[in-house]
């Protein structure tokens, strides 16, 4: 039995946008100041000798000539446009993940002192923790809140790809995955 599959459009925007973007990885800098980081993928190839990939990197580049998204919505807007087609479970799940990290995660990415004093715990209520064992204990438990996030969003993808494309047998595993995280005791403390 043979089957074809012929993904839909957002689909494709989605392999567009992920093939342009690991080309792009294979040669690419930072300039922050006077300093510069760049790295190069020595074995890249010329993109006018891989069909469709100078279209699809035109795609994604602005007018401006810096890369652009695969899609113009915010983190919030799209999280909503899979809760339309997949469901409120799955919706509400990746909003959880998304509230667990990412509304901190730019706060840490762009070096904020609200973030280095939410890393160490000053800016909790209590004004604590203040021991060396109570941050520890404090940095231990935002990594398990990463680590849980991650884990959630993951098992959502795969919920996801198997609702719409049969992927069950990572399903099971990321189901599996779940069930095991909601057994360690130091994610289930009050």
């Amino acid at each position: 039995m043979s089957s074809s599959f012929e993904p839909s459009p957002e689909l494709t925007d989605c392999l567009n946008h992920a093939r342009q973007k690991a080309f792009r990885e294979l040669e690419c800098e930072s300039k922050i100041g006077n300093n510069v980081i760049k790295t190069v993928y020595t074995g890249r190839p010329d993109p006018s000798t891989v069909p469709g990939l100078q279209e699809e990197i035109a795609e994604f580049t602005s007018n401006k000539g810096r890369e652009k998204n695969w899609i113009d919505d915010n983190v919030g807007e799209r999280i909503a446009a899979i809760g339309k087609h997949q469901g409120e479970t799955i919706q509400n799940r990746l909003h959880t993940a998304h509230m667990m990290v990412y509304k901190d995660s730019s706060e840490v990415l762009h070096g904020s002192l609200f973030s280095a004093l939410h890393f160490f715990g000053a800016t909790e209520p209590s004004g604590k923790p203040r021991t060396l064992q109570k941050l520890a204990e404090h940095i231990g438990q935002q990594h398990m809140v990463i680590l849980f996030a991650a884990n959630i969003a993951m098992c959502e993808v795969f919920e996801t790809f198997h609702k719409e494309y049969g992927f069950s047998a990572a399903q099971a595993k990321a189901d599996a995955i779940m069930e095991r995280l909601q057994t360690i005791d130091y994610l289930n403390q009050s």
